[in-house]
């Protein structure tokens, strides 16, 4: 593998390329902290029947990770379904039956890493017209290199 032989050249000004000890070789991604991740979504005049709330999908050149999803039906109890969407496939990660009425129903802690267009969404089943819904996500948020 070749790799840069002056510390002048451009590759090692963006961090790319290290020492080994024996050659520079190319780095791999490198992987951290940017921000945490604080959304929420709410629908504060639902239709009757099934509702469904979803977080804005993650960006170009970041990933996310989900920690904490809340979700709440104000006025009635209702069953709820936590899923994780991505290459337009939902996963279902938690289903809460019988969800209590104004009760902050939380998954905690997730740990799901979501890649580019992936998002949360919950689905609100039985709903009577005029409901309150909430989601609220918290997790982290890393810039990668693309």
């Amino acid at each position: 593998m070749s790799g840069p032989t002056d510390p002048a050249e451009a590759h090692f000004d963006k961090g790319s390329w290290g020492w080994d000890l024996s050659q520079w070789r190319k780095l791999p991604l490198v992987f951290g902290y940017t921000d945490r991740w604080v959304e929420q979504q709410s629908d504060l005049n639902a239709d009757a029947g099934t509702n469904s709330l979803q977080t804005v999908a993650v960006p170009s050149g970041y990933v996310y990770r989900v920690d904490c999803i809340v979700t709440m039906n104000v006025d009635k109890v209702v069953t709820q379904l936590k899923r994780v969407v991505g290459g337009g496939v939902e996963v279902e990660i938690a289903v809460d039956l019988a969800a209590g009425a104004a009760t902050h129903i939380s998954l905690f802690p997730v740990g799901l890493w979501l890649k580019v267009g992936d998002y949360v969404k919950v689905y609100f089943l039985d709903c009577n017209a005029g409901d309150d819904l909430y989601l609220e996500v918290w997790g982290i948020k890393m810039a990668i290199a693309e």
